[in-house]
């Protein structure tokens, strides 16, 4: 769990920067576990890097005797242009060396080369200069903030807010995109003045200023390799990019299983690492993610553990999702800090199956095909909010709504304009890859991190590209993805999809007229509103509890409510639907349990974690401590042991 933050004064004397570094450590660490403290400060800049030590390599930073240093967050595993056998790097290693080296000569052609999930800080103190790098898709969010000369970063906010102190004021559109997504867009964060650092992006402060600097984009360039060639090549990568990352690994491994595709296909390209793999998965017995994803650990010889929410307490979580995730989500998103204790018995490196779909064509829906580029935000917008557009009217302050979703809607143009590409179909797969994707879906691990290290396999360069480059015949339906899913792995192929109840048809034909039928008996629902309003079954039992609209209702008579965007009546009565009447109003519910968390916690002097979002990882803590006292409820996970 690499967790770096630090301090740049861009103007002024050189002062002393240990009592910053030290209350960004202490915010950062969790009572109970290990680090390993990696620091260095020379009056103008400092940064601290806390390691896991069964996970990570202790010797960083990595420099140049009397010269430039590197901090590195996550993994490099290949720079291109080396020789094969230079030292791999997790955390730390020769090759960190080697490239501090690169970036001292030219940083731009530099991080061109790298292969991994990263952020670098490279910092040269003879030029007084600073480099931020991200990986080519963003996928470990770096926040910084440059204000008075100072620019502070860090993995997560909280050290950012430890150095400066005061209480943050809302983003307003932030907290907008939070509310209709889930999640921000683009660099915003709900907090003003904090931003994200785009993918593919070298930040390089000086005295002289900030300057972003992008040096990779994603495009398609299509390669022409279709049928079984296309399907051999991409199960060969994905192989390949799942062994560097498992091989020689000190730290247990494990897999987050469903019964869909992405995790499946991981899952079989991790059986051949000549390890022992434990598959998790969340969910009820009866689920088709727990039956399936039993079926396909009993194919590859992992064990299989489940663990389901009934019993637990989203109060108990809120403050530990919240501390953790800092309102980048809506906290439902990520309760697997629930099981963390029990998890991390048998896992420490937890496989993923994230940018699967996206990468193999699993978004691209027929409609989008015949979409005009200029109706395609509208489309995102209404296709990707988790609340529609007169749910959110109904919060907004009167007569604003119509400004605040010009607002949404442009938000999502500026990612679109980011991409040279006509066809809007590909448009839109980009943009859910560089946007949606990073903001999301590779933003859940970091309720995971502190203790969990996450591995997402598809994010190697080399996998990505040869997705990049595949005709649209072949990533409509998936076509490509399936196939090499059946050839590659047949041990777990004929295991029924979560999707469907059945096993992957082998005609792409019959597989894409099983999934519009079933596409079509989902709309006919929704228009019927047949489940409409029915209780969501993963949820914990204290979803419409008093505690939870206790937090909520303060909230809304608190000065620190966002009045600027929501109307405190309007909200009220939401509050009132969704606990006194039962109404399903959870996704409003939960943003506003996630702001209300998040200004709390993340206000003041932060000099360390507090209590309530400590999370328990002892072993021999009694499980009722994570649900109310009231339910009697024990936990026993379900633990298959393949043969």
């Amino acid at each position: 769990m690499p967790n770096l933050a630090g301090v740049f004064h861009r103007e002024g004397p050189c002062v002393s920067l240990e009592p910053a570094l030290a209350r960004q450590a202490e915010v950062l660490s969790v009572q109970g576990l290990s680090f390993h403290r990696c620091q260095w400060t020379d009056g103008r800049f400092g940064a601290v890097n806390l390691l896991k030590p069964e996970i990570d390599d202790l010797d960083q930073p990595a420099r140049l005797e009397g010269g430039p240093l590197m901090f590195l967050d996550g993994e490099i595993y290949d720079v291109a242009g080396l020789p094969p056998d230079s030292p791999p790097v997790a955390g730390g290693g020769g090759l960190l060396a080697r490239c501090v080296e690169l970036f001292a000569r030219d940083p731009v052609a530099a991080a061109r080369r790298l292969d991994g999930t990263f952020n670098l800080a490279f910092y040269d103190p003879s030029r007084r200069l600073l480099h931020l790098v991200s990986d080519r898709l963003g996928s470990r969010p770096l926040y910084y903030r440059d204000s008075g000369g100072t620019l502070c970063f860090a993995l997560e906010q909280k050290a950012i807010f430890a150095v400066n102190g005061g209480a943050p004021r809302f983003d307003e559109l932030g907290v907008l995109q939070l509310a209709m997504f889930g999640h921000q867009l683009g660099d915003r964060t709900i907090f003003d003045g904090i931003s994200v650092l785009p993918p593919a992006t070298i930040l390089t402060a000086s005295a002289g200023g900030v300057t972003l600097t992008g040096y990779w984009r994603a495009a398609y360039r299509c390669h022409h390799l279709t049928g079984r060639d296309a399907a051999a090549e991409l199960a060969g990568r994905l192989v390949a990019a799942t062994r560097r990352r498992s091989v020689g690994r000190r730290a247990p491994l494990g897999i987050f299983l469903s019964g869909g595709l992405d995790s499946r296909c991981v899952a079989g390209a991790l059986a051949g690492a000549g390890a022992p793999v434990t598959a998790v998965t969340f969910g009820d017995e009866s689920s088709r993610d727990v039956r399936f994803a039993r079926q396909v650990s009993s194919r590859l010889g992992f064990a299989h553990h489940t663990y389901a929410h009934h019993g637990h307490s989203l109060a108990a979580a809120l403050p530990r999702v919240v501390w953790r995730t800092e309102g980048t989500l809506a906290f439902p998103e990520c309760l697997s800090i629930n099981f963390h204790r029990h998890i991390r018995r048998d896992a420490r490196l937890i496989f993923n199956g994230h940018l699967g779909d996206v990468l193999s064509g699993g978004h691209l829906l027929p409609e989008l095909f015949w979409l005009r580029r200029r109706d395609l935000a509208g489309h995102i917008l209404r296709k990707r909010s988790q609340i529609s557009g007169e749910r959110l009217r109904a919060l907004c302050v009167p007569g604003s709504f119509d400004a605040q979703y010009h607002r949404l809607t442009s938000s999502i143009e500026d990612g679109l304009n980011r991409f040279d590409e006509d066809r809007t179909a590909l448009l839109y797969n980009l943009w859910d890859l560089d946007v949606r994707q990073r903001r999301y879906t590779q933003s859940t691990p970091a309720v995971d991190r502190y203790v969990l290290e996450q591995v997402s396999p598809f994010v190697a360069n080399d996998v990505v590209e040869f997705c990049l480059g595949l005709p649209i015949r072949e990533l409509f339906g998936q076509r490509c993805y399936v196939r090499a899913i059946l050839d590659a792995f047949p041990a777990c192929a004929d295991v029924p999809w979560a999707r469907t109840g059945h096993a992957i048809e082998r005609s792409h034909a019959l597989r894409m007229l099983r999934l519009g039928g079933q596409a079509a008996l989902r709309r006919g629902r929704r228009m019927l509103r047949i489940g409409i309003g029915e209780p969501v079954p993963w949820l914990p039992d204290d979803a419409r509890g008093g505690a939870l609209r206790a937090i909520a209702q303060g909230f809304v008579e608190s000065d620190r409510f966002p009045d600027r965007v929501f109307d405190r009546s309007a909200t009220q009565a939401v509050i009132d639907r969704h606990f006194d009447r039962g109404e399903g109003h959870l996704e409003e519910i939960g943003v506003l349990l996630t702001l209300a968390t998040a200004s709390r916690l993340l206000s003041g002097d932060l000099r360390a974690v507090p209590a309530e979002a400590q999370p328990d990882l002892s072993s021999t803590s009694p499980d009722a401590s994570y649900w109310p006292a009231r339910s009697g409820a024990r936990f026993e996970p379900s633990r298959h042991a393949s043969p």
